[in-house]
């Protein structure tokens, strides 16, 4: 897709919530998003993190959501809150009639994932969700070169160690181009030795669980995991993964670190009659420059080269984890926000999608409570046990019902009250 920066020009935004993501990634990236937006305000109830990202930014620091949306500073807002505030915010937002892009996971519930789409549409203001795995150099490659036909009709995919809720399910979602038609999941937990995987995070125990996404076209998707950050010698992300096609696999495994190892194996019509065993292995290639992803190729049995050409090149953005190509994913889905509030370009993945991957993530969750039983996903879930507990969750860590908008946002900017 071409890049059309808004004609009327960058639209002003707020940067909402100056946490770990935001230092790491929407901060550094400011001048480089500047043509779509222009991050013209912060709010954090932390004033420390609200002063500091303002000062950055040489912009007003706000503590508080109500004195922000009075300021008549922005007209869209990037909520980069934790996730059981998503519901309130984007709600307020809606209705003072802010566009806003909420981070992932959209919400803690299906309920007020489905508020907050509503809300939005009832406002007429642009809900976005920056479900961004999809944008990942493997991701869009794999797609690409499925579409060749290289390896025939991809029925089944299975991946091993990488996501295993609602990442994975949008990733499957966007490669499928559809909503599955059932879900089936089921967990195992066990006991462990006691360990630390950070200051906030001891573990003495783990779960492991299996998602299956059946799609039409009796198509499956198999996501399963559960120490995914390779604790106690677990496989480190991103895992296996193999798109299983009807003459071919594409296949990534977790040698060479955080990117993994990915290639092409392809049989020819002799290979199939022969023995079966591909013919042609052509490795994934990430191209990048000055520390940046620039693309992704690989060689088709024809001779040709499969590739995807990333245009959104940003100034490297280096940390802890952070690979070449975070820095352009997280540009490119704040650009293709401000595209859709210009209405130069519709989203890859809407905030419709984000509410079908809530609901398949509450099925997962339901189906392994229940023997792994195959659950529709556009079903009502509002008696799901799974529904009442992840409220339930909520409401005993804040103390106040995770649906009430005034509530939430009470606990949340407590400096406005």
């Amino acid at each position: 897709m071409p890049l059309t920066p808004p004609a009327d020009g960058p639209i002003p935004t707020a940067l909402i919530g100056i946490g770990t993501r935001a230092k790491k990634l929407y901060l550094p990236l400011a001048r480089a998003i500047a043509p779509w937006l222009d991050f013209r305000a912060v709010l954090s109830p932390n004033p420390e993190s609200a002063g500091l990202a303002a000062e950055r930014l040489a912009v007003p620091a706000f503590t508080d959501l109500e004195a922000l949306l009075g300021s008549g500073l922005v007209k869209a807002a990037v909520v980069l809150s934790p996730i059981e505030s998503h519901h309130a915010i984007s709600v307020m937002l809606s209705r003072a009639g802010i566009h806003h892009l909420v981070e992932t996971t959209m919400a803690s519930t299906v309920r007020q994932a489905e508020e907050m789409l509503a809300e939005a549409r009832k406002a007429g203001v642009v809900l976005g969700v920056a479900e961004n795995y999809f944008r990942f150099p493997f991701d869009r490659l794999a797609r690409t070169v499925a579409e060749t036909g290289a390896i025939g009709e991809v029925r089944r995919i299975t991946c091993y160690h990488d996501q295993v809720g609602f990442h994975g399910h949008a990733r499957w979602q966007r490669f499928f181009e559809a909503a599955p038609e059932a879900v089936s999941a089921t967990a195992h937990t066990m006991p462990t030795a006691r360990h630390k995987e950070s200051e906030r995070r001891i573990h003495e125990a783990e779960t492991f669980r299996i998602c299956q996404l059946h799609f039409p076209g009796e198509r499956i998707a198999i996501d399963m995991g559960g120490n995914l950050k390779g604790l106690l010698g677990r496989t480190p992300r991103p895992g296996y993964t193999e798109i299983a096609g009807t003459s071919g696999t594409i296949f990534r495994g977790p040698m060479g670190g955080l990117s993994g190892i990915a290639e092409l194996r392809c049989c020819s019509s002799e290979a199939l009659m022969a023995d079966g065993k591909p013919d042609h292995v052509a490795p994934f290639v990430d191209e990048a420059s000055a520390g940046v992803w620039t693309g992704s190729h690989a060689r088709l049995p024809d001779g040709r080269m499969a590739r995807w050409t990333n245009p959104f090149r940003p100034e490297a953005v280096t940390g802890n984890r952070l690979r070449e190509w975070d820095g352009p994913v997280v540009m490119e889905l704040l650009a293709r926000f401000a595209e859709e509030i210009a209405s130069t370009t519709e989203p890859e993945y809407s905030a419709g999608d984000a509410v079908m991957t809530t609901r398949i993530e509450m099925a997962a969750r339901e189906s392994a409570r229940s023997g792994g039983i195959a659950i529709d996903p556009r079903c009502d879930m509002a008696g799901f046990a799974s529904e009442q507990a992840a409220a339930a969750a909520v409401a005993e860590k804040f103390g106040v019902d995770p649906h009430d908008v005034a509530a939430m946002v009470r606990h949340h900017f407590p400096s406005a009250f």
